[in-house]
């Protein structure tokens, strides 16, 4: 406190740093003397010096406010409210007033809040939004929200929604019907904070609405209600809701991980209507987990309808996508035996969900149904292997892509021979056994859609022998300007190990190609090598 007087001097100096930094030290002394001083700086200074003596002086209010001399505090906040003309100032300056106001604060408040300019409307929202939990400031707030302007509600729903206070529950609700659209959503909004089970319906009918938005905050909200049984009065809504309504409350029964609803989506996926089935079926693919999965393939079974049959499928293909993890093994003998041996159209459901599973039992029923005597079943058991993610059945594909003897199998084995080699994310192949798989097709007589196929897998492959295989294949005509794109592909992949080998594929393109946007492209890539 001794350093106020020489500290008060400088805040006149000519160096603007100086001033400011002196009117930082005052406000960190705080005393009546060091607040005298900064408020007499800051009648006359401007700019950043008067700045930084108006946050010191902010900053001796706060600690009268904090050693409980309120009235002290109140008296500089309303000056600096009242004089300064920076609205950020004001909002901190009214902020202060509130929080100094004692008893008094509440009304205030709300004063502002009605009918307060811009600083003090704004400081009196952020400060209900702070204040302590308070039954009396939630229920003098949501009484304002009937009479207030479409600004202001918007505002108090969202101050509202911050205090968390469930008393401001009933008056929120109201606004839902506003015809101000943008009230509306943020009292839908609000009621997934503020809201208990009581409002389940109100945000069911309103997750079916014709408004986008509406309707996505009322599905969002569906999923953060969480006062109250609102699973038990979720269940409930489903027995009586129309379907739109079901849909929705499925959806948020899955999003919120509810499985005390798997029995009831188990219903309603039987013996629900067509739309109601389908929204069951997803929530069951994304709620149910392994131990779902003899019931899910049970439901495959005894569906009524091909479309049950096929949502069915699909819920357990997600289940089994989900739940599958590397090196574990899963008890699928249900679905086995059903794949095996099941009725037909059971079975023709199921094997397409094969393709997504990893597991020795399904490779097995895989390959039986390849070769099964149906010929409708060993068609989308063909079709099921051509489709895997399952890299072990890779040498079976490769049997199927060099069988002459049936093109349609060949031509989707070749396929997913290379989707397996080159396009999963998931499957990681050596550069060796990419090759040897593209060699093996290529000993077989191939059609044109054929090798295409090859290249477009082969230019992924950044290898020497790659590079060979695709620089032998210009030689044929029928599939020359795929191979110049594979050449290219490859030797740009290439050119950091094998500089020389990829310079010279590169060349030999650029000069003897018969388009010029292959030639541009290979010399494009030329100077590339050059230039490092």
């Amino acid at each position: 406190k001794g350093a106020v007087s020489p500290l008060r001097k400088l805040l006149s100096s000519p160096d603007r740093t100086v001033a400011m930094v002196s009117a930082e030290a005052l406000g960190r002394i705080g005393d009546s003397r060091a607040l005298q001083s900064l408020e007499r700086a800051a009648a006359r200074s401007e700019g950043a010096v008067h700045r930084a003596e108006i946050d010191s002086i902010t900053i001796c209010a706060n600690r009268l406010l904090e050693a409980g001399k309120g009235k002290d505090a109140l008296k500089i906040f309303d000056r600096l409210y009242q004089t300064e003309k920076s609205d950020p100032i004001r909002v901190a300056a009214f902020r202060g007033v509130l929080l100094a106001s004692g008893s008094r604060g509440i009304a205030r408040m709300r004063d502002a809040i009605v009918s307060g300019d811009g600083p003090a409307q704004s400081a009196a929202l952020i400060v209900a939004a702070q204040w302590p939990q308070d039954p009396t400031l939630t229920r003098s707030l949501a009484d304002l929200l009937p009479t207030s302007s479409v600004p202001v509600q918007l505002a108090l729903i969202q101050c509202l929604m911050q205090r968390g206070d469930p008393g401001a529950m009933s008056s929120v609700a109201k606004l839902v019907e506003s015809t101000d659209t943008g009230v509306s959503v943020a009292a839908i909004s609000a009621l997934g904070r503020l809201g208990d089970d009581s409002v389940v319906s109100l945000l069911a009918e309103q997750a079916a609405s014709d408004s986008k938005a509406k309707r996505d905050a009322a599905r969002e909200s569906l999923i953060d209600l969480n006062r109250g049984p609102v699973t038990e009065q979720m269940l409930a809504a489903l027995k009586t809701s129309p379907s739109t309504e079901k849909a929705d409350l499925m959806r948020a029964l899955a999003e919120r991980r509810d499985r005390a609803a798997l029995p009831v989506l188990m219903d309603i996926a039987q013996n629900g209507n067509e739309a109601e089935r389908a929204a069951a079926f997803q929530a069951l693919g994304e709620l149910a987990d392994a131990s779902e999965i003899p019931r899910l393939v049970q439901c495959v079974t005894e569906a009524r309808s091909d479309d049950i049959r096929s949502g069915a499928a699909d819920a357990l293909n997600s289940v089994l996508m989900r739940v599958q993890s590397p090196g574990a093994a899963l008890d699928l003998s249900s679905f086995v035996t059903t794949v095996k041996t099941g009725r037909t159209d059971a079975r023709l459901a199921l094997l397409p969900v094969c393709s997504d599973v990893a597991q020795d039992s399904v490779r097995e029923a895989l390959r039986a149904a390849a070769a099964d005597s149906d010929s409708n079943i060993r068609e989308a058991g063909i079709h099921a292997l051509c489709d895997t993610k399952d890299a072990e059945l890779l040498p079976d594909l490769i049997k199927f892509a060099q069988d002459t003897n049936q093109p349609g199998p060949q031509l989707l084995a070749i396929r997913g021979c290379v989707r397996l080699t080159t396009q999963e994310d998931t499957i990681h192949l050596p550069n060796s056994q990419k090759l040897s798989t593209f060699k093996a097709i290529l000993e077989t007589p191939l059609s044109q859609q054929e090798k295409q196929l090859v290249l477009s897998g082969l230019g992924t492959v950044a290898d020497l022998q790659a590079l060979d295989i695709a620089e032998k294949m210009l030689d044929d005509s029928s599939v020359h300007a795929e191979a110049e794109r594979a050449v290219i592909q490859i030797a740009t992949a290439i050119a950091k190990p094998h500089p020389k080998k990829a310079r010279a594929a590169l060349k030999k393109i650029s000069e003897e190609t018969s388009d010029e946007d292959t030639r541009k492209s290979a010399e494009a890539e030329l100077k590339k090598i050059k230039s490092k």
